[in-house]
């Protein structure tokens, strides 16, 4: 029996930027809650991403992914942080951008845990 791919179809066109929904699938898929700031007169949200950009992905996916890196494979956070920058690397070799190449490495990493 063939062993089925977890790798995501990207279409062909690895550069391409992901859709507005495949963003806030992304965001959804991850849990990420919004930073949340409190004045005297109400609750602001702040820094609730939303956009694919390497600061958004830094501060909110890759900690949250390199958790499910240490707990689904057994990794240290060392080991972890190595397995999530040598698959970004890799993709990098085909990917132009670095924030798309990223998130489509770490949206596979997401769909692997299910």
């Amino acid at each position: 029996m063939e062993k089925q791919s977890t790798r995501l179809d990207w279409g062909g066109n690895l550069d391409k930027k992901p859709t507005e929904g495949q963003i806030q699938k992304f965001w959804y898929k991850l849990d990420v809650k919004p930073d949340v700031y409190f004045s005297t007169y109400e609750w602001k949200y702040i820094g609730e991403p939303r956009d694919i950009d390497l600061n958004n992905l830094f501060k909110y996916a890759v900690p949250i992914t390199l958790g499910k890196i240490a707990k689904e494979h057994v990794y240290t956070n060392t080991g972890a942080r190595t397995f999530l920058f040598n698959r970004w690397v890799t993709r990098l070799e085909i990917v132009s951008d670095d924030a798309i190449a990223l998130f489509q490495v770490i949206q596979e990493i997401i769909k692997e845990g299910k």
